[in-house]
């Protein structure tokens, strides 16, 4: 069991250094970001906070129950009077900006700039709809919201994915400092009104349910559904290990008999007298034999380890055992089967 583990654990510690990696490329590129597209940047996590309070209640229709209304008409009443009349604004002033400096981009800064009004446009649908829902959840049309709701999230989305991973880092590199300083003084001084340093009245309540933490009991499930997926990890690491270990095992294993039996053969085929043939066929017989045993202890070791470290994350995290200790126990019981007795060929 040491092997897998140390195995497992070298797999984690290099998903670990890539992780931190990353992490600081993103970090070190941050650091190097003009004032301008910091703020946009930070704009984008604000309203991904508000739009997964959305989520949230499209996930009740989905499940077909009653949503909070007031919670969905908050979220698209700050949507399209903070981010639709400020935000993008801004960003059309670095988009044309960019045109200015590179030319080539005026294709892509035309699809975001349509893709702004299309935002602004689709926004304003979702808002009627949730609208009507509030003033008779009797008899409103909660499909039709929930598949624009969906269309919105998908679509702001790709939008801002868009952005922050092409756009802004190609305005990055074309911007001269004058050019951010343009932008900079055309730019308007807005508060965001529910993210500033003072809440507007009519959002209270949103940054209220925003702020909110989860109860104790969806806390609790997440972490549960949190150690569950460790353990899942943790038991594939460790199959996938031994299928590895497997591999290196028989690949020996058959570089090693591959070797032996060629030497019994160029012994068999140079040896004229039949009885000394039949004491080759023997030993060839025995020796093949006696190394399928070993290689079959061998996989038996490596799969039974493989399958008990799987078995004990799964154990750990809770999950149902009774299925998965009979698929593992027969599993282990084809690598267990008695291995080929050690008999000659009849004289």
């Amino acid at each position: 069991m040491a092997t897998l583990r140390a195995h497992s654990e070298q797999n984690m510690a290099r998903g670990a250094r890539q992780l931190r990696s990353r992490r600081l490329e993103a970090a070190e590129a941050a650091a190097k970001l003009p004032d301008i597209l910091r703020a946009l940047i930070e704009e984008h996590i604000y309203q991904m906070r508000v739009v997964r309070m959305l989520e949230r209640q499209v996930a009740l229709l989905n499940q077909r129950q009653q949503p909070d209304y007031e919670v969905m008409h908050g979220v698209m009443r700050y949507m399209t009077g903070y981010p639709d009349r400020f935000h993008h604004p801004k960003e059309d002033l670095v988009f044309r900006k960019v045109v200015q400096r590179d030319p080539s981009s005026r294709p892509q800064v035309k699809q975001l700039l349509r893709e702004h009004e299309q935002v602004i446009a689709h926004g304003a649908e979702l808002m009627t709809l949730i609208e009507r829902c509030r003033a008779d959840s009797g008899t409103a049309d909660t499909d039709a919201l929930r598949k624009s709701a969906h269309s919105y999230i998908g679509h702001l989305r790709r939008h801002m994915d868009v952005e922050e991973l092409h756009f802004f880092p190609h305005a990055q590199r074309v911007l001269r400092a004058s050019d951010w300083a343009d932008v900079d003084a055309r730019m308007q001084p807005i508060l965001d009104p529910v993210f500033g340093e003072s809440v507007a009245p009519e959002f209270r309540r949103l940054r209220a349910q925003e702020v909110r933490k989860p109860d104790s009991v969806a806390r609790r499930a997440a972490r549960r559904r949190w150690v569950r997926a460790v353990a899942a990890v943790e038991a594939v690491s460790a199959l996938v290990a031994g299928a590895t270990l497997s591999g290196l095992k028989l690949s020996r294993h058959n570089r090693e008999a591959l070797g032996t039996n060629a030497a019994i053969l160029r012994d068999l085929l140079g040896t004229q007298p039949s009885g000394a043939r039949a004491g080759l066929i023997r030993e060839a017989w025995v020796r093949n034999a006696g190394m399928a045993r070993d290689i079959r202890r061998q996989l038996s070791d490596v799969w039974s380890e493989a399958f008990a470290t799987a078995w004990q994350a799964c154990r750990v995290a809770g999950t149902p055992e009774a299925k998965a200790s009979e698929a593992m126990d027969r599993l282990r019981r084809i690598f267990e089967r008695p291995s080929v007795e050690n008999t000659s060929p009849a004289r």
